[in-house]
Parts: structure tokens; C-alpha cells; sequence
């Protein structure tokens, strides 16, 4: 068991890594998708919050897919950091997710 959590943790923590780095290569391309839904100076926040939840989240021992199935519904505001905190974030405590964004959502990404 303690070796499935070690190897769990070392899992998030690498893919909390691994999307760090796509945020700080595609800011821009986050800051242009966003654009026309709302201002820079929101896009920025939401992309320091998020690299700054991911960087605490890789060092939080908690996320062991404990839960077998999880459905999740997205917010309109905040996209970047919504995903993060809805989608992302749960993914590790569940082994499947079901990710329904909202309409406003679905075109903006889907």
C-alpha cells in the first residue's frame, strides 16, 4: 500500500510537473484562445493561480484514485483555472471522470 502511494504521489507529481511546463510554453496561446472572453490581466491571474495550485498540489500526499467514479460539471468563469480545479485536479482521486462542460465552454474548447 505504501508503495502504491509512493508511486501515486510520484505520478502527480509529474504530471502536475508536466503541466506547469505546457502553461509556461503556451501562455500566449492561453492568453490569445482567452481573449475574446475576457481581459489579460484575468488570464495572467489565472495562470499564476494555476501554476502556483499545481505546484502545491504536486507536494500533497492525498490523491490516491481513491474514488472509482466522478462526474464533474465545468464553470463558465475562470476557464483555465475552472479546468484545473474541476478536471484536472479531481482526476487524481478518481480512476474515471466524466468532464461535461458548460455551453459557453464547449465552443470556446470543444
Amino acid at each position: 500500500m505504501l508503495q502504491s502511494k509512493n508511486l501515486r504521489q510520484r505520478q502527480v507529481a509529474r504530471q502536475c510537473s508536466d503541466f506547469i511546463s505546457n502553461i509556461k510554453l503556451n501562455k500566449q496561446k492561453i492568453i490569445d484562445i482567452l481573449a475574446p472572453y475576457q481581459p489579460q490581466e484575468v488570464t495572467l491571474y489565472e495562470i499564476e493561480r494555476s501554476i502556483d495550485t499545481l505546484e502545491k498540489i504536486s507536494k500533497d500526499s492525498s490523491y490516491e484514485g481513491s474514488i472509482e467514479k466522478m462526474a464533474v460539471f465545468m464553470p463558465s468563469n475562470l476557464p483555465l483555472y475552472s479546468l484545473l480545479l474541476f478536471a484536472i485536479i479531481p482526476s487524481f482521486m478518481a480512476e474515471t471522470e466524466d468532464l461535461r462542460p458548460n455551453s459557453i465552454m464547449q465552443k470556446m474548447v470543444f
